[in-house]
């Protein structure tokens, strides 16, 4: 019974442990305007120790189009 309790404890404090890692957001910009040509930059924000779910709302790819025709595409990646 004591072993089986003591290999409980122990599994579950590593799975603890390895849930919180240094992360990386690495996110690719590219403006196309209605009549023009495209351009791309890039942008990386670092996070220390943080579990994955607690920083996929800020790591978001999207798409947006304005009035005029041009267009903004963020393409992200949480590593």
């Amino acid at each position: 019974m004591k072993k089986a309790l003591f290999f409980a404890i122990v599994v579950m404090a590593v799975s603890f442990a390895s849930c919180k890692k240094d992360r990386t957001c690495t996110c690719t910009s590219t403006y196309t305007p209605s009549g023009g040509s495209s351009y791309t930059s890039s942008s990386t924000k670092q996070y220390t120790k943080v579990k994955k779910s607690d920083v996929a709302y800020d790591c978001v790819s999207y798409t947006e189009t304005d009035e005029d025709g041009d267009m903004i595409t963020v393409d992200c990646t949480l590593n």
